[in-house]
């Protein structure tokens, strides 16, 4: 529960100007206050908005003081961390049923060859609704998302998923 808290509080809403799915031309690289603050408490920002999934998902786990030893930044570091870390538990995906995810759960997909990886956090959106909370390098800071999706795209392959244990 900490974790989808902070990744709700830390992430710009659905329909806000700042989240990138609006299309309203806005600044996506624009921060939430309470994302750059908690960001800038513990040591980790850095100016481009906090535009980056690694570093969106090391804050809000920080944040909601669940896990002090999980990295900060780097989405192959963190892979890493969760397959190895004892505290995380990892949730089968074989990319056909949604319902294996729950609010907090970690997605992440590691950097492949030439494919760069991606990490963000199930969030549930209200009355049980789960989407995602996520940024993305140098295009936009933490928002919210609507979708699930358990195939990262791009010729990258299935999410790895990782729940708190």
């Amino acid at each position: 529960k900490a974790i989808n808290d902070k990744a709700v509080e830390f992430a710009w809403p659905i329909g806000n100007p700042h989240n990138s799915s609006s299309k309203s031309g806005e600044n996506y690289l624009v921060a939430t206050d309470a994302y750059k603050e908690a960001a800038v408490a513990m040591g980790n920002w850095y100016s481009n908005g906090g535009a980056d999934c690694s570093f969106f998902v090391g804050t809000v786990v920080a944040a909601a003081n669940v896990d002090p030893e999980f990295p900060k930044a780097g989405s192959s570091i963190q892979t890493e961390y969760l397959r190895s870390s004892d505290k995380w538990q990892q949730i089968p995906n074989d990319g056909s049923d949604e319902s294996v995810v729950k609010a907090g759960d970690i997605m992440i997909v590691p950097n492949t060859g030439d494919k760069c990886g991606h990490v963000r956090i199930v969030v549930d959106l209200g009355n049980g609704t789960l989407g995602t909370a996520e940024a993305s390098l140098d295009d936009h800071s933490g928002e919210l998302h609507s979708y699930i999706g358990l195939d990262a795209g791009l010729g990258r392959g299935l999410y790895e998923i990782y729940r708190l244990k």
